[in-house]
């Protein structure tokens, strides 16, 4: 519905603002200073925060993460090596994605009610399926983990310490975790698909991995001090500098990945994108170049803006106009067909398909998290296979000849999950 693309180029910022702050793409055009959620950038603001406590001497990156884990509470470890701050910064600790014992409070914000004891209990229980640095699997626990842990060590909560450590310096005004209720109607509406979507909140225990509020001014503020720092012999400044490193390269990949940044094919732009469950962000960094892109949008489609910003890059890195990415368009679906997908789909492990139809389009939710669109494959009247978007994962329906579907099986990383319909 809406976007703000910011540039960075000879230290001079540009804005471009298209479409509207509503969740239907009407209202006012966003500027530069209006507020999205930014998702998983917010991992870098997290692994920044390691580095500038790290500089201070108040952590090492090598520290064990069980030294900081709370009395009485156990830290995970399989074999002899532990696993120590940095890798729970770069994706390589061997820490599963996601917790599997978050409530589901809210169907709207699936971090919601997430507590910071429920956190430290499903870490307890968890055994790694390898030792750190063995393989690359992207993880909002860990991102998650590392921000309650450097909180530990700080005695002050993680929304305080990057706001007092990187915000502030930085006089980054327009990041926030929380946000004051007087500040809520600058940010623009969130959608998903072209519904309306829910906000996220900040207060879970997951907040250090997704939670950030802010706009583009200022995440190209902070892109300018992460390329030319204001006070070059700053703790942050040195933390900066030392987040741009590269500690880990995916053996299957190729990928390397600094602290919080993971560093493009050309070595040395530095990326990071996001989402929630209703809003994209990429913010890309190049610091020999002194370029820096960020694309906001309040539109669920964090393929789309993550490409759009990849080759804003590409672009003023080469000074060629690459060829508009592809936008795949759904084909339209008979809503008497969607009414036969309609309903709740249970699995023998415990967790529940809700299957909704809203504007001709169908959408998905499973237990404990985010409603999104599923596609119909092909040009079928009545297909029976819906993809996904936002995952490589799909939909199948056992459909009888009449009536509704009687069965869906959700197929993903080459697992296949059937549910069945309860009435």
């Amino acid at each position: 519905p809406g976007s703000v693309v910011g540039v960075l180029q000879n230290g001079t910022a540009h804005f471009f603002s298209f479409g509207g702050v509503n969740a239907d793409g009407s209202g006012p055009r966003p500027d530069e200073r209006t507020l999205y959620e930014v998702g998983s950038i917010t991992k870098v603001f997290t692994a920044v925060l390691l580095a500038e406590m790290a500089e201070a001497g108040e952590v090492s990156l090598d520290t064990p993460m069980a030294d900081l884990f709370p009395d009485g509470r156990t830290a995970p470890q399989l074999g002899d090596d532990p696993i120590v701050l940095w890798h729970l910064a770069t994706h390589s600790s061997g820490l599963p994605a996601m917790p599997t014992n978050m409530p589901s409070t809210d169907a709207g914000d699936p971090f919601e009610g997430y507590t910071t004891g429920m956190l430290y209990d499903f870490v307890e229980g968890v055994v790694p399926t390898r030792p750190p640095e063995e393989g690359y699997e992207y993880s909002n626990l860990a991102s998650g983990l590392l921000g309650r842990l450097l909180e530990q060590q700080a005695q002050k909560p993680w929304d305080e310490l990057i706001s007092e450590r990187i915000f502030e310096p930085v006089g980054l005004g327009d990041s926030f975790v929380l946000v004051a209720a007087e500040t809520e109607a600058r940010i623009a509406r969130p959608s998903a698909e072209g519904l309306p979507a829910s906000r996220w909140g900040g207060e879970d225990a997951l907040a250090p991995c997704g939670a950030l509020v802010s706009s583009a001014a200022d995440l190209l503020r902070f892109a300018a001090e992460n390329i030319a720092p204001s006070d070059p012999d700053s703790t942050l400044a040195l933390a900066l500098d030392a987040a741009h490193t590269a500690r880990f390269t995916d053996p299957a990949t190729g990928q390397a990945v600094a602290l919080g940044w993971h560093l493009a094919g050309d070595g040395t732009t530095l990326w990071h994108n996001g989402s929630t469950g209703g809003y994209s962000s990429m913010l890309l960094v190049n610091k020999p170049g002194q370029i820096a892109v960020i694309v906001l949008a309040n539109g669920a489609a964090p393929t789309n803006i993550t490409k759009a910003g990849d080759r804003i890059m590409r672009s003023l890195l080469s000074g060629a106009v690459p060829p508009p990415p592809t936008i795949e368009q759904a084909s339209e679906t008979p809503a008497d067909h969607l009414t036969r997908l309609v309903g709740d789909y249970v699995s023998p492990i415990g967790f529940t398909i809700h299957v909704t139809s809203e504007g001709g389009r169908l959408g998905a939710r499973l237990t404990g998290q985010s409603r999104f669109r599923v596609c119909p494959e092909g040009d079928a009247d009545e297909p029976h296979r819906f993809q996904y978007r936002v995952v490589p994962a799909a939909l199948v329906f056992d459909l009888p000849t009449e009536g509704k579907a009687t069965a869906v099986t959700l197929e993903q990383n080459g697992q296949k999950m059937r549910a069945a319909r309860i009435d």
